[in-house]
């Protein structure tokens, strides 16, 4: 495992030493914080049988309890959610704080189609910063003129570094099981396509570990992901864990991507009203009265300890500016039945409050570490008093067609003219003069003649928009063409213009047989 340095912390008043991470032990086994119970075959019996009956938001029972329905799930939409944010900042490492059992942990560990790479765009970039907010009015302009414009690919999430803590201990299990590599098959890197089941090939490292723990207590260890995400956490948070949750994310932790997604209040009148006593109040309204008393409040979910409206959630978040944070708000989860605001019928009403939270301002106090330190005069004062427990780290190692970037080695790709050859003979093989990208990369001999670069296999075929051929000019090619087809579904596509005609099949029954007499005459 990687020794990963801290981020880098604004001072403050009286500024603790930068945590430097434990040397980690190869074998999981020798390492201090692993916790075999946490997998124990008992562990996993009771994690399997809470699994189908643990409790979840009322709005996910669907029409059945409010009378609505999200499609897809509500919980699938603030994963695509946080997926699309996190491919978009090119994020590399993500803590997933409050993993439960391990949703979001189970897509991370998807690797990627190809190595780390831009994606292919039809033009080349007008402008460098990233997250801008959109093109500029001349870009725009462009746009209605050249439906190629700017179209590009779809940006992959490459990771090498996961993490997930949940303090639930019977959901670790099933976040391990998440999070585990796919079976290690002995076959030819060629053929994932014909086991018995198809193990996309990966291209890259990625480590991943699973952690049971409270956040409101620091690990030290859980320093340096770039990102952090909390998909409805926050609002299980008693009142000091609350309080502690951003001084440790935004404080201490200080990642440069936040997302949290937390239930929007405001959504809960939607709900039809109910006769069922069980599940209604002296309103009529479905849900759980706010346990802690403070409010007259009907939540989604027995646990929770409040749920923000919208202007809540906007002054919670604007506070994270204290730590140099700036904040945008949004929101997922359109159901069955739109809802939209009183005040704004055009502005829709989201199910889910979410938040993209991202450092770079200046903090407008100094941001205070939670570390915990050793005292000479008080031995086990630090963090060994509330030590998060390991329950797996799993390396998921380059494998299939990218096993040759296995132990730290490099491959290297083969010549333009071996490409060609290779694409030549896919396209003969399918019948097919003109294929999409992606689904000659689906093919392993493609992949891996290309080391895992769609690039190196555009290049190869003459080019297209940033990505020139061999001369340094897209389409430098007579005999191929690399185009986006006109839609807004149409998917980058490989013409090979010189394809083989194929001789031409007679329709059966139009043979040129000579014509034989029947006679009739003599019976049988």
């Amino acid at each position: 495992m990687a020794n990963y340095p801290s981020l880098h912390h604004v001072l403050s008043s009286a500024p603790p030493s930068p945590a430097i991470p434990d040397p980690v032990p190869e074998d999981i086994a020798e390492d201090p914080a692993y916790d075999p119970e946490l997998t124990s075959p008992s562990a996993q019996t009771t994690a399997a049988q809470l699994s189908s009956v643990r409790e979840v938001s009322m709005v996910e029972h669907g029409i059945e309890r409010v009378g609505i329905r999200f499609s897809p799930a509500l919980q699938m939409q603030r994963i695509e959610w946080a997926l699309d944010v996190l491919r978009k900042e090119a994020v590399r490492s993500v803590l997933d704080v409050g993993c439960g059992e391990g949703d979001l942990l189970r897509v991370l560990c998807e690797p990627a189609a190809t190595v780390p790479e831009d994606p292919i765009r039809a033009v080349e970039e007008h402008n460098s910063n990233v997250g801008n907010g959109g093109d500029d009015e001349e870009d725009m302009e462009k746009d209605d003129e050249d439906h190629n414009h700017n179209r590009r690919e779809t940006r992959e999430l490459f990771l090498h570094r996961i993490g997930g803590l949940d303090i639930d201990p019977t959901v670790i299990p099933e976040a391990v099981k998440a999070t585990a590599p796919p079976p290690n098959r002995e076959q030819e890197p060629d053929h994932d396509l014909f086991g018995d089941a198809y193990v996309r090939p990966r291209w890259t490292r990625l480590e991943a570990e699973v952690w049971q723990g409270d956040l409101a207590k620091h690990n030290r260890r859980l320093e340096g992901f770039e990102a952090i995400v909390a998909l409805e956490v926050v609002e299980h948070l008693n009142g000091p864990s609350f309080q502690i949750f951003p001084q440790m994310v935004f404080g201490t932790f200080r990642p440069r991507i936040v997302l949290i997604s937390t239930p929007n209040f405001e959504f809960n009148a939607k709900f039809p009203r109910s006769n069922d006593p069980e599940h209604s109040h002296s309103h009529g309204q479905k849900g759980f009265l706010d346990p802690t008393g403070r409010t007259d409040r009907v939540f989604r979910h027995s646990d929770h300890k409040f749920e923000m409206n919208e202007r809540e959630f906007q002054r919670w978040c604007d506070a994270a500016e204290d730590w140099g944070y700036t904040a945008t708000i949004g929101g997922v989860g359109i159901s069955s039945h739109p809802s939209y605001h009183d005040d704004d019928p055009s502005r829709p009403l989201y199910a889910t409050q979410t938040a993209i939270f991202r450092l770079g301002g200046q903090p407008t106090r100094s941001p205070r570490s939670v570390r915990t330190s050793e005292l000479p005069f008080m031995p086990g004062s630090g963090e060994k008093l509330h030590a998060h427990r390991l329950a797996a780290r799993h390396i998921h190692e380059p494998r299939g067609a990218g096993a040759g970037f296995r132990n730290g080695k490099q491959m290297r790709p083969a010549s333009d003219e071996q490409i060609r050859e290779i694409v030549k003979d896919t396209m003969q093989r399918w019948r097919a003069p003109e294929v999409v990208i992606s689904a000659l990369w689906a093919d392993p001999t493609v992949a891996k003649a290309c080391a895992g670069s769609k690039r190196t296999l555009c290049r190869a075929v003459g080019g297209f928009g940033d990505c020139p051929g061999a001369s340094g000019r897209a389409g430098d090619l007579p005999e191929w063409e690399v185009f986006w087809p006109e839609g807004p579904s149409g998917m980058l596509t490989i013409r090979w213009k010189a394809y083989p005609e194929e001789p031409q099949e007679e329709q059966w029954g139009s043979s040129h047989a000579p014509e034989v007499e029947m006679k009739t005459d003599g019976g049988w």
